[in-house]
């Protein structure tokens, strides 16, 4: 998909959003395994665009994610986010064990503290944030969410520093 906007009413399958390149995909409800992911012999998944998951997303949530957003409301599986190279991922609804696992770089934005973090991410506080401020609002005036997901201030944690170390997951203290 390069550009234009698809909404999926119901349940998507493994892999939805995988090669995605531009435009706005929405699904009503549950996504499989792999969320934006890449098929089998590729190297990267979503490469740009908008992914919203208004229900549950499976394991491996924006695995190998080049770039863009996805935004999943209900909770996801285990590993959301891992091995990113780039791009922002949403999870509201908590998030598995080991978000970010392997990420290069990227946002992963969670609602509540994860169950599980890597031991190769850093605490980096929780410092006052423009980009807090600015990706709540931008999240709202897209019809995403309804209320800032993040707040003022909120916990950051810089990684996966097993990989090149250059991503965070934030979520509010």
């Amino acid at each position: 998909m390069r550009g234009g906007t698809l909404t999926i009413e119901g349940n998507a399958g493994p892999h939805a959003g995988s090669g995605m390149r531009g435009g706005r995909l929405e699904i009503t409800g549950n996504a499989g395994d792999h969320l934006g992911g890449p098929l089998a012999g590729e190297l990267a998944g979503m490469n740009g665009g908008v992914l919203i998951v208004r229900g549950k997303a499976g394991a491996f949530a924006a695995d190998r994610m080049r770039r863009g957003l996805i935004a999943v409301l209900k909770g996801s599986g285990d590993h959301p986010g891992s091995r990113m190279i780039a791009g922002t991922l949403v999870v509201a609804g908590g998030a598995g064990e080991m978000p970010g696992y392997l990420m290069r770089r990227g946002s992963i934005l969670l609602d509540r503290a994860p169950k599980s973090l890597s031991p190769s991410f850093v605490e980096c506080g929780a410092p006052e944030s423009v980009f807090a401020a600015v990706i709540d609002r931008h999240l709202i005036a897209e019809g995403i969410l309804k209320r800032p997901l993040l707040g003022n201030a909120p916990q950051r944690y810089g990684g996966d520093n097993a990989v090149l170390g250059m991503g965070e997951v934030l979520f509010p203290r």
